[in-house]
């Protein structure tokens, strides 16, 4: 575009229960998650289709139980953090032990997208498990602080602020698909744990990785979306090749997370002066070019065809038992507690009026347990008639 170049970020601000503290010395910023506080939430929920799993509040702190060695029987949350092998990382969790019975029945996680391994917190003992060091300590008796330290191949474990494992060039297993985050909870299908959590914290390097990121000649930075309390995930640009203005739509929730969709609201801003400034919009025009293929298709009569998928169906509570042993329920519960989710069902819609009024027929082979599609999955053959792929259960 005649503009020049813009960088467009969308920024979520605000979630429930964590917040982001500064701290002096090698580490830019610690975000920190209290369990203790008045807005605090459970990390992880158990499902209901797992009955050997409980992740509650109780007492002021959160308990998670895993009571189960079935595959899946696990309760594990994981935080990008975005680690930097060479500046190192570190991460701390506030627990108590109640029980432990194997390999990260109560553990911490951490990898650096190069090296991983995981701290398991049994009742007389804390153990790095691929580094094979450990320490006696009895994990049950009260709330201690473990925390973890990495920088390059060497890790350091610290109880209550004194070190108590030192490993140098023992953290040295590779991580699995070079993946980078920290992951706290019961994290084994085989081992069973009881937990009680008030805190858990990690450094966050994502503007350390930003800082050191190639910086585009002429590039300007323009926050496009930024509300406390709100995130705002899933951003997809689109711009008119006529009038080169630009578009921008993107989700807005009030929780931190991509599958509870029960109050999302879609955003959507323009702006006219190539990415500078942004305004609200109530709707899109027609005509738009995007990232990905246009999902309304004509046909050869002319009129518009659309072919999607219910994404998430919210229900509440009481009628729960419409949809049991018959669809597959999500129950996330940090919304509306209580309320579930189905994920089922496809329609055909059509338009005769070139998209203003559609009519929706729905696909009845697409009602299952389970039926998903990717927005990408769709394409309109030579012969008029438009395919999508849906994954059906």
């Amino acid at each position: 575009m005649k503009t020049g170049l813009s960088l467009l970020v969308i920024v979520a601000v605000s979630v429930a229960g964590t917040r982001a503290v500064a701290v002096s010395g090698p580490d830019r910023e610690w975000t920190t998650e209290d369990f203790t506080g008045p807005e605090a939430g459970v990390p992880v929920h158990a499902s209901s289709a797992r009955p050997a799993l409980a992740a509650e509040m109780q007492d002021g702190v959160v308990r998670l139980v895993d009571g189960g060695s079935k595959n899946g029987d696990l309760l594990v949350a994981s935080r990008a953090w975005c680690a930097d092998p060479e500046d190192g990382a570190r991460c701390r969790a506030s627990v108590k032990v109640v029980r432990c019975t194997g390999l990260a029945g109560v553990m911490l996680g951490f990898s650096d997208g190069v090296h991983e391994d995981i701290l398991t917190l049994y009742e007389d003992r804390i153990e790095l498990y691929r580094a094979g060091r450990k320490h006696a300590i009895d994990t049950t008796d009260a709330f201690h602080e473990y925390q973890v330290d990495i920088r390059g191949t060497d890790v350091l474990v610290s109880v209550d602020g004194k070190q108590v494992i030192t490993g140098k060039g023992v953290f040295t297993y590779p991580a699995y698909h070079g993946r980078n985050r920290f992951s706290f909870g019961s994290g084994a299908s085989a081992s069973q744990g009881e937990s009680l959590w008030r805190s858990v914290g990690w450094t966050n390097g994502l503007e350390a990785a930003r800082c050191k990121s190639p910086v585009i000649a002429g590039v300007e930075n323009v926050i496009i979306y930024r509300k406390e309390g709100v995130y705002a995930p899933f951003p997809s640009l689109r711009w008119n090749p006529q009038t080169e203005q630009i578009y921008v739509t993107f989700s807005k929730k009030t929780t931190r997370t991509h599958f509870e969709t029960l109050d999302s609201t879609q955003g959507r801003m323009t702006s006219r002066d190539g990415g500078r400034t942004w305004q609200a919009i109530d709707s899109l025009p027609s005509g738009l070019v995007g990232p990905q293929p246009e999902e309304v298709a004509t046909a050869k009569d002319g009129s518009r065809i659309r072919v999607g998928q219910n994404w998430r169906r919210w229900f509440p509570p009481e009628r729960r038992s419409d949809f049991a042993k018959k669809y597959a329920i999500s129950a996330p519960g940090t919304y509306k507690p209580g309320w579930f989710a189905i994920n089922s069902g496809g329609w055909v819609a059509r338009s005769e009026d070139g998209g203003k009024t559609w009519e929706k027929t729905a696909i009845p082979e697409l009602d299952t347990y389970a039926s998903c599609s990717s927005p990408w999955s769709f394409m309109q053959l030579h012969d008029g008639r438009l395919v999508r792929a849906f994954m059906v259960r």
